[in-house]
């Protein structure tokens, strides 16, 4: 995430940004609860000038094969909106091929594709 106030809920695997304009959401769901671990990391704008940021990464310690779906939300505001996994994560099979998702984002649905 960019500098700046980095909100976390792991109820819900989620982290999101609350800058007045533009922010991010990102929240991670899987077969099985994934904890998400705060910590100090680096941010630069432009070569050799760094600033502080907050870093959040989703560990999962378990075994595999694990599948989980990371689903980023950009968003105008400071309030992030509702965001919901419709698709059940344990319908999901590693090396799934075609994926179709289904995500509610601000009560409205959007099916997601991937082929590889």
């Amino acid at each position: 995430m960019a500098p700046g106030t980095v909100k976390t809920n792991e109820q819900v695997g989620r982290i999101w940004t609350e800058f007045d304009d533009v922010n991010l959401l990102v929240q991670v769901v899987g077969k099985k609860p994934i904890p998400l671990v705060e910590e100090e990391g680096w941010h630069a704008w432009s070569y050799g000038e760094r600033e502080r940021r907050t870093s959040v990464s989703a560990v999962y310690k378990g075994g595999g094969p694990f599948v989980f779906v990371s689903v980023l939300v950009p968003f105008k505001g400071p309030k992030s909106p509702e965001v919901e996994l419709l698709t059940a994560p344990e319908q999901l099979i590693a090396g799934m091929n075609p994926v179709e998702l289904v995500v509610e984002v601000a009560k409205q649905q959007w099916i997601l594709k991937r082929t590889v």
